[in-house]
Order: C-alpha cells, then structure tokens, then sequence
C-alpha cells in the first residue's frame, strides 16, 4: 500500500498493487471481490519495503452514453430534458458523456514514496531488512479514499 500525498485533507489516497503469486493474472482478477480486498486489506501491515515498480502510464476515454441510457437514464439525452431547478435555461440537454482516465507512475512519484519510506526506517528500533517487493509480471492497482473506504479507480498492468 502505498500513500499518495495529498493536499487536500478530506482525501486519504493510497495506492495498492495487487502482484498474484501463485495463478495468472485472470484468475486472480476474477477472484478480486469485495469481501477479498477487504480481507487483503485487513491483513496488510505497515513495514519497511524495497520497492522496483515500471513507469507506466495509461490513459483511456470511455463513451458513457449507452450505459447511462441502459441504467435508465434517457431523458437527459433528448432536447425535451428537463433540468429545472439545476439551471435557468430551459432548452438544455446532454449531448455526450465521456469518461477520461489518466494513471501515471513515474521517478518522480516513487520519490515521494521512497522519502516517506526512509523516514519510517529511520525511526525504527530494529534492524529489519525492507522487504523486497518487485513487480516484474502482471499486476492489478487499485486506487482508493481510506477515510470512506471508496475504491476511486483499479486498473491492470498486463505487460510490466
């Protein structure tokens, strides 16, 4: 688990990489549940790590329009919508929605992390060698809000 530093302080972000040991990354993806990452997570503990972890950056756009109207939401997108009460214009209507992702895992954050990390070290009484953690094969990430426990975006990196 690793924390993000945030400036906003209603936010408590962390990211976790989810490394399958044991089967592919299908099956552990087809395995991830609610009940699993809450499990996962309560067992996790806070330790020194030596962390190798890729760049990588995805980015995906997502066309939100025919899922919205399957979930029922069909009158926003005709010129008949009726938005009173949100807006004073009456002649109002969504057009698009779209939905845009961007993950980026470069130096610069594992920097942040690595800092914090030492600082841990530094004050700890034993000496204990960090745990070498390397993500060289497929892993799931989740990005989540400790505080509320809301999963804000998981993604999959195939090709490390």
């Amino acid at each position: 688990v690793l924390p993000y530093i945030e400036e906003n302080q209603d936010l408590e972000l962390a990211m976790a990489i989810l490394l399958p040991k044991e089967v592919g990354i299908d099956e552990f993806e087809n395995n991830l549940t609610l009940v699993n990452w809450k499990q996962w997570l309560s067992q996790a503990q806070m330790q020194p790590i030596s962390l190798t972890l890729p760049r990588f950056r995805i980015e995906d756009r997502f066309d939100l329009q025919t899922d919205l109207k399957a979930l029922g939401l069909t009158s926003i997108f005709i010129p008949e919508a009726n938005f009173k009460g949100i807006i004073a214009k009456e002649e109002l209507y969504i057009d698009k929605a779209i939905h845009k992702t961007f993950v980026r895992v470069d130096e610069k954050g594992l920097d942040t992390i690595a800092s914090a990390m030492a600082k841990r070290e530094e004050t700890s009484r034993s000496n204990e060698v960090p745990y070498e953690f390397m993500a060289d094969r497929p892993f799931i990430f989740v990005i989540w809000d400790r505080k509320t426990e809301s999963i804000l975006l998981m993604g999959r990196l195939a090709i490390p």
